[in-house]
C-alpha cells in the first residue's frame, strides 16, 4: 500500500506531461506491441538463444522495459490511492517478501534475484494502475491477442520446419518437440495460444479474425496432442468443459439472441475442427517427406535411473569418482526404494513419470531457510512449483504461495459463474493452466515463461477491492 504514494506522483507527472496526448487506439496498439515483444523475448531467448548473448539478465531488462511501457500508456487517467483486496494482496506480498529476504541470503539459482521485484514492483504498479481503471478487457484482449499472434507465428514455422514424424523427443515414440524443446515445455508454449484464443473467440469479432483465431486454436490443441503431455492432456479436458459450461451460461443469458449464440458457437466448433485437421495433415505430410534421424535424440532420454523389481541398483559406492549424475541417480534411487515398498505407490509414480520419487528427495531436503545447492541439474526439477520453493526459498514461502494460489483460484471461479463473460472466463481458464502445470511441472518465473506472465496479468482484478454497485 506504501508504493502507492510513490507511484501515484511519478506516472501522474508522466500523465501530465506525455500520455495524457495519447488516444484508445495509440495505447492499446503500443499495449499489443509490448506483449508481443515479451512474449518473443521470452521464447527467444530460451529456446533460441539458449540463454547465450540474449541470456536471462539481457532478457529480464528488456521486459523490465516493456512492463515500464505498459504501466505508462496505461495511465489513461489522474490516478487515485486505491484499497488492495487483502485476500491476494497479502499472501503475494508476503510472498515476494520472502523471496527478497531468501534472494539476499543465499543464491537460489537463475533469475531468481528479479523475482521478487517483479512481484513487489513491476506487477504490483501494473495493477495499481488497472486498478484505477477497471477496463480490464483492454488489457486482456491486448496480453492475449499478442499471445494468439505469437502462436500463430510459431504454428506457421511448425509446419514449415518441424514435420511430426522428424521432429519426435523419442526415437520409439512420437512425442512431438519443435524448435528442440522437450515435449512438456512445447505444451507451455502452445497450451497458453489455446487459453488465450479461447478467450478472444468469446468476444465480438469480425469474421476474419473468428476464422484465424479459431484456426489457431485447433492447430495449437492438435500440436498439444501430439507432445502426448500429462499436464497438457489434464488441462485439454478441463477446457472443454469449461468451455461447455460458459456456453450453457451465455445460454441462458441470451434471450432473444439465442439463436445467434448458437450459430456462433457451432461455427467456432467447426472451425477449430478445421484447424485441428489442418494442422494434423501439415505437420504429418510434410514429416513424410522428409528423412527421419532420430539417434540424436537416444542420448538425451536414456533414463536417469534402472527400475529391476521396484528396486535400484547403485552402480558405484567411492565417494571420489562419483559424478554428478551418480549422485542424482543415488537421490532419486534412495526416494524410490522406500516409495516403493507399496505396489500402489509405485503404479502411480510410474504413472506420474517418477515425479513421486523426486517429491520425496525434496521433501527430505527442505529446510525452513531454503538452500542454495541444486538438488539436480535444473533449479526447477521438482516438477512442483510449491515444493521447487520450499527448496530454494524455505517452507514457509512454499505454503503462502501456494495458499495464494488457491484463493485466487476460488475467486476465479466465483467470478466466473459471477460476471458470466469472457473476462471471466478467461481468470478461470488461466488459473487452471497455470495451476495444473505448476503442480506437474517446472516453470516459476513470471519472467521466463508465457503462462506465467499471462497468469499474472489475468489476476489484476483480484487484487483491488471492489467497488459498489460493481461486479469486481
Amino acid at each position: 500500500m506504501i508504493l502507492q504514494h510513490a507511484y501515484r506522483p511519478i506516472l501522474n507527472f508522466f500523465y501530465d506531461k506525455i500520455t495524457f496526448r495519447l488516444n484508445d487506439r495509440t495505447r492499446k496498439i503500443i499495449l499489443f506491441v509490448c506483449f508481443f515483444a515479451i512474449f518473443a523475448a521470452q521464447f527467444t531467448s530460451q529456446y533460441i538463444f539458449k540463454f547465450d548473448g540474449f541470456n536471462r539478465g539481457i532478457r529480464d531488462y528488456f521486459i523490465c522495459l516493456m512492463m515500464g511501457i505498459i504501466i505508462l500508456v496505461s495511465v489513461d487517467r489522474k490516478l487515485e490511492i486505491v484499497k488492495w483486496n487483502l485476500w491476494t494482496y497479502i499472501p503475494f506480498t508476503v510472498t515476494g517478501l520472502l523471496l527478497l529476504i531468501a534472494s539476499l541470503d543465499h543464491e537460489m539459482g537463475p533469475a531468481y534475484q528479479a523475482f521478487p521485484l517483479a512481484m513487489l514492483v513491476a506487477f504490483m504498479c501494473l495493477f495499481y494502475v488497472w486498478g484505477n481503471r477497471r477496463d480490464y478487457e483492454v488489457l486482456f484482449d491486448a496480453a492475449a491477442g499478442a499471445y494468439t499472434l505469437f502462436t500463430a507465428i510459431l504454428l506457421v514455422v511448425c509446419f514449415i520446419k518441424y514435420p511430426a514424424e522428424s521432429s519426435s523427443y523419442l526415437s520409439y515414440d512420437l512425442q512431438y518437440a519443435p524448435f528442440g524443446i522437450n515435449p512438456n515445455g512445447t505444451t507451455k508454449v502452445f497450451i497458453t495460444g489455446i487459453v488465450a484464443g479461447m478467450y478472444l473467440l468469446v468476444k465480438s469479432l469480425p469474421k476474419v479474425l473468428f476464422i484465424g483465431i479459431s484456426l489457431v486454436v485447433g492447430g495449437s490443441a492438435i500440436t498439444v496432442i501430439l507432445t502426448k503431455c500429462r499436464a497438457g492432456e489434464i488441462i485439454l479436458i478441463l477446457l472443454c468443459v469449461l468451455i461447455i459450461v460458459y456456453g450453457i451460461m451465455r445460454l441462458q443469458k441470451a434471450g432473444e439472441n439465442r439463436k445467434a449464440a448458437v450459430q456462433k458457437g457451432v461455427a467456432g466448433i467447426l472451425l477449430v475442427l478445421s484447424g485441428c485437421i489442418i494442422a494434423w495433415v501439415m505437420l504429418f505430410s510434410i514429416g513424410s517427406t522428409v528423412l527421419k534421424d532420430k539417434s540424436q535424440n537416444n542420448s538425451e532420454v536414456q533414463s536417469t535411473y534402472e527400475i529391476s523389481s521396484g528396486t535400484v541398483e547403485e552402480s558405484r559406492t567411492d565417494e571420489e569418482n562419483i559424478t554428478r549424475q551418480d549422485k542424482i541417480d543415488q537421490k532419486l534411487g534412495a526416494s524410490m526404494n522406500e516409495l516403493y515398498q507399496n505396489p500402489k505407490i509405485q503404479q502411480l509414480d510410474w504413472f506420474m513419470a517418477g515425479r513421486l520419487s523426486i517429491w520425496n528427495v525434496y521433501f527430505q531436503n527442505m529446510t525452513w531457510r531454503g538452500c542454495s545447492e541444486l538438488m539436480f541439474y535444473d533449479t526447477e526439477y521438482a516438477h512442483n512449483q510449491y515444493i521447487e520453493l520450499s527448496y530454494k526459498a524455505g517452507i514457509p514461502t512454499g505454503i503462502i504461495y501456494l495458499l495464494f494460489n488457491l484463493i485466487a483460484g476460488i475467486m476465479a471461479l466465483v467470478l466466473f459463474f459471477k460476471r458470466k463473460d469472457a473476462a471471466g472466463l478467461v481468470m478461470l481458464s488461466v488459473f487452471l493452466m497455470f495451476f495444473t502445470i505448476s503442480m506437474l511441472d517446472t516453470g516459476i518465473l513470471p519472467f521466463e515463461r508465457g503462462f506465467i506472465f499471462l497468469y499474472y496479468i489475468v489476476l489484476t482484478p483480484l487484487f483491488v477491492k471492489k467497488r459498489e454497485n460493481s461486479r469486481v
